[in-house]
């Protein structure tokens, strides 16, 4: 089975903050965007890079206190995939990693068809996903509850 589109969040709950500001450090191999948004969709495009060997820094200011951080994945359906991250909230001083049990996926390759049965079965390599199609991910994931703890 080929992982060629997943759906990475982080729950960022912080029912006393109006806005949060956020540093992040990461890299994807092999491509990625990273957005903020509710439990549905997308609200706040953050970045993106092709590039698996540079590590990017974004930083983030007025992020919702409870928004959610997403990461979107694209493969080249070559080799091993990867995903290194750090994510500090300058507001709340509080850092997380990735590796650490607050991160769920959503393996959105194994439902492009029933996400849209327009989309084609199996993910083009190296194809990113639209914020539109990202957030139709997310909605269909939150929906039918298949959020799932990485190993």
């Amino acid at each position: 089975m080929r992982k060629t589109w997943i759906t990475v969040v982080m729950g960022l709950a912080a029912p006393l903050a109006m806005a949060d500001n956020w540093t992040i450090h990461m890299t994807v191999d092999n491509q990625y965007d990273v957005y903020f948004g509710g439990p549905t969709a997308t609200s706040l495009v953050v970045g993106g890079d092709t590039d698996w060997t540079t590590t990017e820094t974004y930083n983030v200011t007025g992020a919702g206190a409870t928004d959610y951080l997403y990461v979107s994945t694209a493969s080249d359906h070559a080799v091993a995939q990867g995903f290194l991250g750090e994510f500090h909230n300058t507001t709340q001083n509080v850092t997380i990693r990735t590796g650490s049990g607050v991160w769920e996926v959503f393996p959105a390759g194994k439902y492009l068809q029933a996400i849209d049965a327009s989309w084609p079965a199996v993910w083009p390599p190296s194809v990113m996903p639209t914020q539109i199609e990202v957030d139709q991910a997310i909605a269909f994931a939150t929906a039918n509850n298949l959020w799932e703890t990485p190993d």
